[in-house]
């Protein structure tokens, strides 16, 4: 079975709501709501099973939700409209529901619509990326929203979260040490470790492994290179090293991550 950037589920309960939080892992939930209370808005769970969230709704709160791996929310923020995007994290963290209006949640909810017939075709790499490209539309679009009722002016430790994670991204092949990217912040490694995981939840190590991991698995996926060459290519000091570092991350080899990928 090949990576999803997604999963998705209809909700028809606050019950329903809350068990898909809870099986989200450390993925990004992104759901819709219609609250006969509430109103109709957009309800965003980062780390859902790992968070806290007061889900004040109604009994029969209905709605679309989506979950979407950390890596991709990130990802979309870097390659974007970075002072856009990054304000999902600001938002996230503090707030989790938005009210939206009608037509804005009916725009959301064809996206989703549009994942939710991706997602029950036959698995194909075309498949795969049509997901991967729908999902980031998706982001784009949150984002956009978001930025128009969140403050645009980011605080110190959110701006030192972009900026790391957008160094990541652009280095994870090579540079999988903290003191690597604390250096380039002129910060120490203790401060930038406290800074991310209170701002993300997850630890400094955690997000470069994710990043070097997805890239790894791109080049199993989008390329004929070998073992070796990949490894070479990623900095690694052997072919070895990098199955180890592969293996410990997803519980599979490379070679068995590529076999599990469509011919």
């Amino acid at each position: 079975m090949t990576d999803s950037p997604l999963n998705f589920f209809e909700l028809q309960s606050i019950d329903a709501l809350q068990t898909y939080c809870s099986r989200r892992g450390e993925s990004w939930m992104l759901s819709v709501i219609q609250d006969p209370a509430f109103g109709s808005g957009l309800f965003i769970a980062p780390n859902a099973a790992t968070g806290e969230y007061e889900l004040n709704f109604s009994p029969d709160v209905k709605g679309w939700a989506v979950s979407l791996p950390s890596f991709l929310v990130v990802e979309n923020a870097i390659r974007n409209n970075v002072n856009v995007n990054v304000n999902v994290f600001a938002f996230a963290k503090s707030c989790h529901f938005c009210r939206l209006g009608d037509g804005d949640c009916s725009h959301i909810r064809r996206y989703f619509k549009s994942l939710r017939d991706l997602e029950t075709e036959t698995p194909s790499i075309l498949s795969y990326e049509a997901r991967y490209h729908v999902s980031h539309a998706l982001m784009d679009t949150v984002c956009l929203m978001l930025y128009n009722g969140v403050a645009r002016n980011l605080p110190r430790p959110a701006d030192v979260v972009f900026r790391f994670m957008k160094l990541v991204y652009g280095n994870c092949e090579k540079e999988r040490k903290m003191d690597f990217y604390a250096s380039d912040f002129q910060l120490s490694t203790k401060y930038l470790s406290t800074v991310i995981s209170n701002e993300t939840g997850r630890s400094v190590s955690k997000w470069i492994e994710l990043f070097a991991i997805s890239a790894a698995k791109q080049h199993l996926r989008n390329s004929s290179l070998s073992i070796n060459q990949i490894s070479t290519m990623m900095n690694f000091r052997s072919t070895s090293d990098f199955s180890k570092y592969f293996r410990n991350a997803t519980g599979m080899s490379p070679n068995e991550y590529r076999r599990t990928l469509p011919a």
